[in-house]
C-alpha cells in the first residue's frame, strides 16, 4: 500500500482568488503555423481560473501581472506556455500534433477515436479539470473548451456558473446543457431562492471523482439524445480501479477568497440633506452634511470592513485496487467554503463506491454509488430592504454599522429614517437567513454481454435521486417583514434512466462496420411543497407554528413526465480515412398530445483524413506545407418538446395564499 500526500508545498497562496497589484492588461493574437487566426483558441493564467478565449479574429486580451504564465491550447494543436515579462504584446503560433489513436466518449458512452468523429467533441482530462483548484464542475471547464462560455452567477459560496455551449438556442431562457454521468442523465436544475445567490446541482459533483469530460457542441453529435440535447451535452465519466495492490491516496488544499474592490464614496459629507427651508435634516439616506469636515466627527469604511477573508479547505481520501478480474474505487471527499461576508458558507460532504467485475469472459458488470451532502447558508443580496448591498451603499460614513443594536436588542436602523427603514446588514446576515440542505444519491447498474466476437449486448439502469429543503426567514423587526416571515420550500426529485443496446462491429477487407440499435426510456418524477407565513405572535419564536391561521399559506405539485426513445447509429470507415456516419433517434414525449408526441431527430456527416487519403491514393503530400488535414461536414436536427402541463389546465391545491411585497425577489 502505497500513501501519497499531494497537499501543494504553497497551499496558503494557490487559491487566493485576491487579483494582485500590478495586473496590467495583456492581449495578442494566437495563429496556426501558416498564421490562420484560430478562433476560440484557450487562452488561461496557468494555476488559476482567469481565462478567456479568442475571437474572430483570433486576438485575445485578459488580465495578468508579471511572472504569470500564460497556457495557449486550440483543439488539435500543441499547447504552449509563455512566461509574461515586461511585454503587453504576446502573439503566438501554435503546432499541430493531433493524437488521432485517443479514444474519447460520445453520446450514449459510445467510444470513439479522435480521428473518426464526424462532430464537434471536446475532451478535457482529469489534469485539466483540477488545475485552479476549482470546487465547481462548470467553473473547471470554464476557459479551457473553445465555443463553451461559463459564466458565474455570483461570488457567494457554492454560487451557480451558467454553461452555454455555442450560444443560445432557446427562447424559454433554459439554455443549460444536459448532464451524463457514467451513461445516465442527470439534474442540473437551480435551487429555488429568493434575493440570495443559488446553486445548480453540478456542485454536487466532485471534481476528484472524474476521469475525463467529453463536451458534444454539434447537434450532429448530440442526436443520439434526442429531446434532451438541444443545448448540447457534457459528458462525464467517473474513475474506476485499476487492477494491483491496493492504493491508498491523500489530497488537499487550502485558499483563501478576497473582495477585489468595493465601490468608490465619497468620504466629505455625512448623513443629511438641505431643506428649500436652508435647515439640514438628517431624515434621509442621502449625504449632503459637512459635519465629517470637522476634525472631531469620526468616519467609518462601512463597505470596507463589511467583508472579510474567506477560508476554503477541501480535503478527498481515495482508496483502489483490484486484480485481473475484479476493480473497486472508493472516495471521500469533504469540502467547506466560508462566504466574504460573515454567516454565509457552503459545506460539502461526498463519498462514492465503485466496483467492476468480469464474471465470465464475455460477461462484465459494473455498479457504483455516490452520496452527497451539502448545506448552503445565504446572506440577502440585491437592492430589497433587507439586501446587503442595498445597505452598504445607503449607511453614511459618519454612522458606524457595526453598532446595530439597541440596548433592548431590536434592530438599530439609519437614524432618522423611521418611515422607510432598510435592514443593517449585519443584523441581516444574523437574523434573516436563507438556508439550504441537499442530500443525493445517484445509483448506476451497467452489464455488457458480448455472446459473439461481433456483438456486445449493453444495459444501463440509473437513478438520480435528491431531498432539497430551503428554509427563508425574515426576523420580526426586519425592514421587509415587520412582523417576521417564514418560508420553506422543499422538493424530492428523481430521474430514472434505463437504456438497452445492440452493439454490431464487424471488419470486412479495407472496411469497418458498426451498427448500434438501442432503446432508453426516462422517467421523471418531482414533488414539491410550499408553505409560508407572516406576522409572527410571539416576536422572538421563529416557528410557522407561531402564526395565526388566517396568515399561512400551503401548496403542494406533483409532476411527472416520461421520454422513450428508439435509437440507431450506424458508422463505416475506408481504411480508417474516410468516416460515414448515420444516427437516427425517434422520441415519444408524454408531455405532447398523443396524437402530435413523437418527434425524429437524425443525422449525418462524413470527415475524411485527407493528409492520409492522398498518400494513399499515391499523391505526394508534403509534410513540410501542412502536417494533418482533415475535412469534416454534418447535418442534423435536434429538438425540444414542451414542459409538462403547459398544454393542458392543471390541478392545483393552494391555502390562504396571498401576495407579498415582490421587491427583491
Amino acid at each position: 500500500m502505497n500513501l501519497k500526500f499531494t497537499i501543494p508545498l504553497m497551499i496558503l497562496f494557490l487559491g487566493f482568488s485576491l487579483q494582485m497589484i500590478g495586473q496590467r492588461t495583456i492581449k495578442g493574437t494566437v495563429t496556426s503555423t501558416e498564421g490562420e487566426p484560430l478562433i476560440g483558441a484557450s487562452v488561461v493564467v496557468k494555476g488559476t481560473t482567469n481565462g478567456t478565449i479568442t475571437d474572430l479574429d483570433g486576438k485575445y486580451e485578459l488580465k495578468a501581472k508579471k511572472g504569470d504564465i500564460l497556457e495557449f491550447s486550440y483543439i488539435g494543436f500543441n499547447s504552449k506556455d509563455i512566461t509574461i515579462e515586461d511585454q503587453d504584446v504576446i502573439n503566438v503560433q501554435l503546432d499541430q500534433g493531433v493524437k488521432l489513436d485517443e479514444v474519447v466518449v460520445t453520446a450514449l458512452g459510445i467510444k470513439k477515436t479522435k480521428k473518426s468523429l464526424v462532430s464537434a467533441v471536446s475532451n478535457l482530462k482529469k489534469e485539466v479539470l483540477l488545475e485552479g483548484n476549482q470546487q465547481n464542475l462548470p467553473n473547471a471547464i470554464k476557459g479551457k473548451v473553445p465555443g463553451v462560455v461559463v459564466t458565474n452567477s455570483g461570488g457567494a459560496p457554492g454560487a451557480s456558473s451558467v454553461i452555454l455551449i455555442r450560444g443560445s438556442n432557446s427562447l424559454s431562457g433554459n439554455n443549460q446543457p444536459l448532464f451524463v454521468v457514467d451513461g445516465i442523465p442527470i439534474d442540473n436544475s437551480t435551487e429555488y431562492g429568493e434575493s440570495v445567490a443559488t446553486s445548480n446541482r453540478a456542485i454536487d459533483i466532485n471534481s476528484e471523482d472524474i476521469e475525463s469530460v467529453s463536451i458534444l457542441k454539434g447537434a450532429s453529435a448530440a442526436a443520439l439524445y434526442g429531446i434532451k440535447a438541444a443545448n448540447g451535452v457534457v459528458i462525464i465519466t467517473t474513475k474506476s480501479g485499476k487492477a494491483g495492490k491496493g492504493e491508498l491516496s491523500y489530497s488537499g488544499t487550502v485558499s483563501f477568497d478576497n473582495v477585489v474592490g468595493t465601490p468608490d464614496i465619497q468620504t466629505k459629507y455625512g448623513q443629511g440633506s438641505m431643506l428649500s427651508s436652508g435647515e439640514i435634516t438628517k431624515e434621509t439616506t442621502f449625504s449632503w452634511n459637512d459635519t465629517v469636515l470637522d476634525a472631531s466627527v469620526k468616519t467609518y469604511n462601512n463597505i470596507a470592513d463589511f467583508y472579510r477573508q474567506a477560508l476554503t479547505h477541501n480535503h478527498n481520501l481515495t482508496y483502489s485496487g483490484g486484480n485481473d478480474k475484479s476493480t473497486y474505487y472508493f472516495s471521500a471527499g469533504f469540502l467547506d467554503q466560508d462566504g466574504v461576508i460573515n454567516h454565509a458558507g457552503y459545506r460539502r460532504t461526498s463519498l462514492k463506491v465503485k466496483a467492476n467485475s468480469r464474471l465470465k469472459k464475455n460477461l462484465n458488470v459494473t455498479g457504483s454509488m455516490n452520496y452527497v451532502n451539502s448545506r448552503a447558508d445565504r446572506t440577502r443580496q440585491g437592492s430589497s430592504k433587507s439586501g446587503s448591498f442595498r445597505s452598504l451603499l445607503n449607511y453614511p460614513i459618519d454612522i458606524d454599522m457595526k453598532d446595530y443594536l439597541n440596548e433592548d436588542g431590536t434592530q438599530k436602523h439609519i437614524p432618522g429614517l423611521t418611515d422607510f427603514p432598510i435592514d443593517n446588514p449585519y443584523w441581516s446576515a444574523v437574523n434573516n437567513p436563507v438556508t439550504n440542505r441537499v442530500d443525493r444519491y445517484i445509483s448506476i447498474g451497467n452489464v455488457v454481454y458480448s455472446p459473439f466476437s461481433f456483438l456486445d449486448i449493453r444495459y444501463t439502469l440509473g437513478a438520480d435521486m435528491f431531498f432539497e429543503k430551503n428554509k427563508s426567514v425574515y426576523s420580526y423587526g426586519s425592514a421587509s417583514f415587520n412582523d417576521g416571515y417564514i418560508g420553506e420550500y422543499s422538493q424530492f426529485k428523481q430521474i430514472t434512466t434505463s437504456t438497452a443496446m445492440l452493439d454490431f462491429h464487424k471488419k470486412f477487407n479495407d472496411y469497418n462496420f458498426g451498427l448500434i440499435l438501442g432503446n432508453n426510456v426516462e422517467d421523471n418524477y418531482r414533488r414539491t411543497t410550499y408553505w409560508s407565513g407572516k406576522d409572527f405572535i410571539e416576536p422572538d419564536f421563529v416557528s410557522i407554528n407561531n402564526v395565526e391561521q388566517a396568515n399561512r399559506s400551503v401548496s403542494q405539485n406533483i409532476r411527472r413526465y416520461r421520454i422513450i426513445g428508439n435509437f440507431a447509429d450506424f458508422k463505416v470507415d475506408w481504411k480508417s480515412l474516410v468516416f460515414l456516419n448515420f444516427t437516427g433517434r425517434y422520441d415519444l414525449s408524454s408531455t405532447l398530445p398523443k396524437s402530435n408526441n413523437g418527434f425524429f431527430y437524425p443525422s449525418i456527416g462524413i470527415s475524411i483524413i485527407a493528409s492520409d487519403l492522398l498518400n494513399e491514393l499515391g499523391i505526394n503530400f508534403s509534410n513540410d506545407i501542412l502536417s494533418y488535414w482533415k475535412l469534416r461536414t454534418s447535418y442534423a436536427q435536434v429538438g425540444k418538446d414542451a414542459p409538462p402541463h403547459v398544454l393542458a389546465t392543471p390541478m392545483m391545491s393552494s391555502t390562504n395564499s396571498y401576495t407579498v411585497d415582490p421587491q427583491g425577489f
